[in-house]
């Protein structure tokens, strides 16, 4: 897990029985006599160091506590998206009853890779969840919150309506963009609902290159590269990779999104061919 050098927040040292053990919770004033105490929902990047041990950093925290509804999150591999999404949905899960989370994967496998590091983590904290052991696709809470993980297959995704929290994951390696058409509709009575796609770069070509890509709309872009994080990932194991396979690495540590080796021009090269410049006939 991920950790920098923020100091540990001090946060005040009251619990909340979530269906197993205490986990610490950050409340505002006590009420006055004869008034119900109302929990205060915490922060998640302070509340996922306190009760999970989960270091978030600065690109780590401003996402898990940002305010926007539409995030696109293209990463170098081995920065932690997984395991940031994770935190949220369990914070969607735990702090807002009821939450329906939606983990969509390229491959039913990779949602379950997800809803893994969900169950790990819920285990941390020994709150019980049934539906479906680890591995499975469904995770229920016992405040009535589901984390369901889904395939791509737009068949599979549709049928479920109003939901807080939809997790897309490695975006870029869809077979196609059939997926998006099947998820925004869910959206449509849920006002605050929130979206994150979220990949490491593949070809030039897909929703996720697109969207990335048109400065328009209501995304939120972040993007954080191999060597952006040296403390992370070390300059040498980087080195190492650039040299034995340049390609792949700049796809999956640097970012880039590359043509496809069938097309007979990249994309950029195309671009170069087309100027304003010329006068009509």
């Amino acid at each position: 897990m991920s950790k920098n050098l923020r100091s540990k927040p001090n946060l005040p040292n009251l619990v909340e029985n979530l269906g197993g053990n205490p986990v610490r919770m950050a409340r505002g004033p006590a009420p006055a006599p004869g008034l119900s105490v109302q929990p205060v929902v915490p922060v998640c990047s302070l509340w996922a160091a306190e009760a999970l041990d989960f270091w978030s950093d600065r690109t780590q925290e401003s996402i898990l506590d940002g305010a926007s509804k539409r995030v696109l999150l293209l990463t170098t591999r081995q920065w932690g998206k997984s395991t940031v999404a994770a935190v949220r949905a369990l914070w969607q899960a735990l702090f807002f009853p009821g939450s329906l989370i939606l983990v969509v994967g390229p491959v039913a496998n990779q949602a379950c890779e997800l809803n893994r590091k969900i169950y790990q983590f819920a285990a941390r904290l020994g709150i019980p969840l049934h539906g479906g052991g680890a591995g499975q696709h469904a995770a229920i809470f016992p405040n009535g919150s589901r984390i369901v993980g889904l395939s791509e297959m737009p068949e599979n995704v549709r049928g479920y309506s109003a939901p807080a929290l939809i997790l897309v994951d490695e975006a870029a390696f869809y077979d196609g963009d059939e997926i998006l058409e099947s998820i925004f509709p869910m959206l449509a009575t849920q006002p605050a609902g929130v979206m994150w796609i979220m990949s490491s770069s593949g070809r030039e070509t897909g929703f996720f290159y697109h969207l990335w890509n048109d400065s328009g709309g209501p995304w939120r872009r972040v993007r954080v590269r191999a060597d952006e994080i040296p403390d992370r990932i070390s300059p040498d194991f980087l080195a190492e990779q650039q040299k034995r396979n340049p390609e792949k690495f700049r796809r999956e540590y640097l970012c880039e999104f590359l043509s496809d080796h069938s097309a007979l021009f990249s994309r950029d090269s195309l671009n170069s061919l087309l100027s304003d410049q010329v006068e009509p006939l």
